[in-house]
């Protein structure tokens, strides 16, 4: 795990439904200075990627709101393969040019016909 860490661009997971093991690794993980994300038996859905994970999967069911698109936009692990400064930047700028025009009271969207 340390090696991958290292490694630029590397993540490393470390899924185990020991605790002990996951105490152990995160020590020996601190030895070399590497502070490490330990969920210890938080359900997924309250760490900040399961949070990520409902709101893809919310809006890959169809139901991609205005609500739902901003909160995904707004989120911090959201990059879209765009650096995390430029989503923050653009989220407003989506957030007023689309979702504040073409989205509808019942979650769904309005097509804006321009005039003629």
């Amino acid at each position: 795990m340390r090696e991958a860490l290292e490694t630029p661009g590397r993540t490393a997971a470390l899924v185990t439904p020991d605790r002990l093991i996951a105490r152990r690794v995160a020590a020996e993980l601190r030895r070399f200075d590497i502070e490490i994300d330990d969920s210890g038996g938080m359900p997924l859905a309250r760490t900040s990627i399961g949070a990520l994970a409902r709101l893809v999967a919310t809006i890959g069911s169809d139901r991609a709101g205005a609500v739902n698109v901003a909160a995904l936009l707004a989120h911090p692990l959201t990059g879209l393969g765009l650096s995390r400064a430029r989503v923050a930047s653009l989220a407003p700028l989506i957030e007023i040019g689309v979702l504040r025009t073409f989205a509808q009271p019942d979650g769904g969207w309005a097509a804006r016909v321009p005039p003629a």
